[in-house]
């Protein structure tokens, strides 16, 4: 063998170093689809120290002002819900307030009412 053989022949196992081995279909007669082989992806040049570090420095405050709208949008909710059960608590004690009772003397008729009306009667209690 000549050198030029020799140097052809190491050059195709340098560019090609997967070797060929049996399909997993079985079909040894299909030829290889290298469309997705020869695609190389190139990062192209590096970036300046400095860019790098002005996008890290915004990339750092996006994060930040993200965490921060999330906080106040987490804050009104929270707002929201705990005036929704302070509304609720004083619609609750208005209501007990405003309810027209009557003082119950006899005691045989408080055996005759119903369960509603002994319920209402335990929340008078409360006041």
């Amino acid at each position: 063998m000549s050198e030029y053989d020799i140097l052809k022949k190491l050059q195709m196992s340098l560019l090609n170093p997967i070797p060929k081995q049996k399909p997993k279909s079985g079909r040894f007669w299909k030829s290889d689809r290298a469309q997705f082989r020869s695609l190389r992806k190139d990062k192209g040049n590096r970036r300046p120290f400095e860019h790098r570090m002005k996008l890290k420095e915004e990339k750092e405050k996006n994060r930040e002002i993200a965490s921060e709208m999330r906080e106040q949008k987490n804050k009104r909710k929270e707002d929201i819900r705990r005036r929704m059960e302070e509304n609720k608590k004083k619609k609750e004690e208005n209501q007990l307030k405003s309810e027209i009772f009557q003082v119950v003397k006899n005691p045989n008729k408080i055996k005759r009412m119903k369960k509603r009306d002994l319920a209402k009667r335990d929340l008078l209690g409360k006041i």
